[in-house]
């Protein structure tokens, strides 16, 4: 990932219906999770928002999406993406001056 960040978009489903649902993200090497804001319009079922990669280090980010459905039964499922905010490294090369 690089650029902007990224837009995520989370579907939760049970058959006794779904009472809550979050994402928490961490960059590479981070020991602590960071809860990521959802977008007006979200709800429990459809969870939408983004996460400003721009500002994470290098390496893998790592998303967990955790669910709880309304008899108390809870759900994560975790996902690795890697973040790549270092730009490339250019070298112009001149032809040397003809001798003479």
């Amino acid at each position: 990932m690089s650029g902007r960040g990224a837009h995520l978009s989370v579907i939760a489903s049970d058959t006794s219906g779904v009472q809550a649902s979050s994402v928490q993200y961490r960059g590479n090497a981070a020991t602590s999770w960071t809860q990521m804001t959802p977008s007006g319009g979200s709800t429990a079922t459809n969870l939408n928002g983004n996460i400003d990669t721009t500002v994470l280090p290098d390496g893998t980010l790592t998303i967990a999406v955790l669910s709880t459905d309304k008899v108390g039964n809870a759900g994560t499922t975790t996902v690795q993406y890697v973040v790549d905010n270092t730009p490339p490294s250019i070298i112009v090369s001149q032809p040397q001056a003809p001798f003479g």
